[in-house]
Parts: structure tokens; C-alpha cells; sequence
């Protein structure tokens, strides 16, 4: 089914979807209540647009357009997945064991500074060499035949989540430090932030929101400031409302029309991959190559003109073979990326990727200590794994994308002690 078609569905039976929605949505209330502690934990929000992907499927099902194999298959492997990941995320106190990121405030500035530098470069490499996403009409072309533009990505997208920590850090102890530092910071938090528009990523701004919150609970052991919250979000709604504005001609009311048909999108790879059995005509790669690609390719272990693309990928290409070749793909969720690798074996995977990103989520949260760099690292991760309940293979390219920035992070530490030492001892 093609994504106009589920619209032109929708549209016609708008009723059916709006109680169906009602009904996940006080189904999923539970999960809400007893996992996220504010309405900012990045879980929240992911657990939100787990209603509306969920949503898809079961009205798919009312409406007659797919089979029913698939709609038990469907609930069942969704139910395991969800009753194993509480049990994951609500078990780790049982492992206490913690990183500790040792290196003084003036070594972590200095490494600000690198990254600063690093960043610039980046930013004006992808402006005169390739483009942004929110000036092309598919943001994820930006990176067809760009070369290294995926690596340069990587690295920026890591040292946005740094810069935006350090400014918080610095606003939360601006009597202690100096008016040089907090101007610097303010200066390159809003050049971060126009950075992460111009990416075309409907929701990147949220970021702002989830690292505030990431920053209070973890760093000050706190919930958020409720005022700073409603800032936050003001900033991350309208920029989301102005990159839809760039895809609408019809001024706000197209853009908030866009935002919902996004939210609703969630579960493209329901209406993609069920009606007409398309699921069954993917032929991925093995599971393991599947989900490890993002190292295997990255590192070079195994030739990138070799790989398969990804199931959400094949779904559209099925669907719309006019699109062979271009740099889409919906969302693989467990129980699809599930049924794709292993047929109804997909529901003992759906347990088993449940209980581990559950379980791995809560424990980044506590991993490492609670400095500048310990935060970058485990936000990075715990949003890595939280990205395994939209799409599997997200995961492992999150986690890859943090590798990197770990393998360059812990190179400029090492060379900014050496160049101390070397100075201490003259």
C-alpha cells in the first residue's frame, strides 16, 4: 500500500483511526506511568510515537487490508517485546558497577575548543562540497555519493551533543566561571542549533529538550525546570514547524497537517510491508550483517558495493520501484524487522531485543560518572539503544556514531594531557 493510499484510507475512515488511537493510546498509558518520570525522558517520547505506529496495524487489520496471520503476529510480538523491555529497564540496579571519566574542568574546555574547531570545519566543508537537508526535497539524499559527508556527520552529530552539554554546564555555574567561557558557549550553542536545523531532521531540535533533561536527573540528580522546559520546547516546536513549512505550501495549517501525517508515519513500515503480503518479497541480509552493517562497512571488514538494502528500504522500493536507488526507507520496527529476518520466529526475537535494549537503556543512564564527557557518552548510548524501538539496525548506526566520536574524544584527551605534562614539567 502506498503511503497516499493509507491517507486516502484514513481520510475516509478517520473515526475508526481516532478511537483506535484513543484505545492504544490508554493501552500504552501503563508502560508511560510506570518507566518515564517526566514528560521530557526521551522514553515518553518515543513511547508516544509507539501509539500511533501501533495504531496503523490494528486499523489496517479493521479496515480488511491485511491478513489476520499478520495481525496476531503483530500484537503478540509487540506485547513481548514491551513486557520484556520493562522488565529490562526497571532490572539494572542489580548491576551498580560505574565508569568513571576523570579530567578536570580546564583539559574538558580545551577539548571544547578542539571541538569547536573541528566543527566549524565540518559546517563549511558540507555547506561548499555537498548540502543540507532542509534546502533538498529528501534530507537523506544529502548523503547519496557524498563520499565522506556520512562520517563527517557522525562526528558533528557527537560533538552537538557535547557543545550542547558544556553550555548547560556553563549556564548552571556561570558565578564560578568567566565571562569569556560563557560567551564562547553561547556564541557556538547557537551555532550548534542552526547546525541541527539546517539538517531538515523534523524532530532534531528536540534534542535541545532531551539533553536538559538527560543533564538535570543525571548531572544534578534533579527533575528539569519547568519554565526551562516550556522554553525548550517553544524553540523545538516552531523549528520543527519550519522545516515542515519548507515541504507545504499552504502556511501553518500545512505545516501542523504535516507534523500529524509525520507522527502518523510512524508505522509506515505496517503499511508498507502487510497489505498484499509484500513483507514476504524482501530479501534482506543475513540478520548479523543486518544489524552490524554500520561497523562492518564503516570499518571496512566487509566492501559497502556489497551491501543489501535495509528491509524498510525494500519495502518502498516494492511498493514504488520509480524510487530504486534513492536514499529512503521506512520504519523497520522490531516486529517487522522481526518477521523479515525469522517469519514468526521474529516473536522470540522480539523478546530477546526487549529485555536487551531495556535493559542496556537503563544502564547507560547510570554507566558513566556525571562529568561533561561521562554525559556525551551516555546520552550518545542511551539514545542509541532507545532508537532499537523505532528500527533494530538504527541501534547499531547509533552506536557506531559513537564509537567514533569515543575513538576521537579519547585521542584529543590523550594528546591535551601529553602537551600539559610536557608544559608542567618545563
Amino acid at each position: 500500500m502506498k503511503r497516499i493510499d493509507f491517507f486516502l484510507l484514513l481520510s475516509e475512515c478517520l473515526l475508526d483511526y481516532v478511537v483506535i488511537l484513543i484505545v492504544v493510546s490508554v493501552a500504552m498509558w501503563w508502560i508511560v506511568r510506570k518507566i518515564c518520570d517526566s514528560l521530557i525522558n526521551p522514553l515518553c517520547y518515543i513511547l508516544i510515537m509507539a501509539v500511533f505506529a501501533n495504531t496503523v496495524p490494528i486499523f489496517l487489520y479493521v479496515e480488511s487490508e491485511i491478513d489476520v496471520k499478520y495481525f496476531i503476529y503483530f500484537l503478540t510480538a509487540e506485547l513481548f517485546f514491551w513486557i520484556m523491555f520493562i522488565r529490562g529497564y526497571t532490572t539494572t540496579e542489580l548491576y551498580p558497577k560505574k565508569f568513571v571519566v576523570r579530567i578536570d574542568f580546564k583539559s574538558v574546555t580545551i577539548l571544547y575548543h578542539c571541538f569547536n574547531f573541528i566543527f566549524i570545519i565540518i559546517f563549511f566543508i558540507q555547506l561548499k562540497y555537498f548540502n543540507f537537508g532542509i534546502f533538498l526535497s529528501e534530507r537523506l539524499s544529502a548523503f547519496k555519493d557524498g563520499g565522506g559527508l556520512g562520517g563527517l556527520y557522525r562526528i558533528a552529530g557527537f560533538i552537538t551533543v557535547f557543545n550542547i552539554f558544556y553550555f548547560y554546564y556553563v549556564v548552571d555555574n556561570i558565578k564560578k566561571l568567566s565571562k569569556q567561557i560563557f560567551f564562547i558557549s553561547v556564541i557556538m550553542f547557537l551555532f550548534v542549533v542552526g547546525y541541527i536545523f539546517l539538517t531538515g531532521a523534523k524532530s532534531a531540535l528536540l534534542q535541545l529538550v532531551f539533553q536538559y533533561y538527560f543533564y538535570c536527573v543525571i548531572c544534578k540528580q534533579c527533575m528539569p525546570s519547568k519554565r526551562v522546559i516550556k522554553l525548550l520546547l517553544c524553540i523545538a516546536v516552531i523549528g520543527s514547524l519550519l522545516v515542515f513549512s519548507r515541504y507545504s505550501e499552504t502556511g501553518f495549517s500545512g505545516s501542523v497537517i504535516s507534523l500529524i501525517n509525520r507522527m502518523v508515519a510512524n508505522g509506515d513500515g505496517y503499511w508498507y510491508g502487510y497489505p498484499n503480503e509484500v513483507i514476504e518479497t524482501v530479501e534482506p541480509a543475513s540478520w548479523f550483517v543486518d544489524l552490524t552493517g554500520p561497523f562492518l562497512y564503516g570499518l571496512r571488514i566487509k566492501d559497502y558495493s556489497e551491501s543489501v538494502p535495509g528491509i524498510g528500504t525494500q519495502l518502498m522500493y516494492a511498493i514504488m520501484p520509480d524510487k530504486y536507488g534513492m536514499m529512503i526507507g521506512a520504519n523497520s520496527r522490531p516486529p517487522i524487522w522481526g518477521y523479515a529476518m525469522f517469519g514468526n520466529g521474529g516473536i522470540v526475537f522480539s523478546i530477546i531485543w526487549g529485555m536487551l535494549i531495556g535493559f542496556m537503556a537503563k544502564k547507560t543512564t547510570t554507566m558513566f560518572s556525571a562529568g561533561i564527557i561521562g554525559l556525551t557518552l551516555g546520552y550518545t548510548l542511551f539514545m542509541s539503544f532507545l532508537s532499537g524501538i523505532t528500527d533494530p539496525k538504527l541501534t547499531f548506526m547509533s552506536l557506531f556514531d559513537a564509537f567514533i566520536g569515543l575513538v576521537i574524544t579519547s585521542i584529543l584527551v590523550l594528546i591535551i594531557y601529553l602537551i600539559r605534562n610536557i608544559y608542567h614539567y618545563r
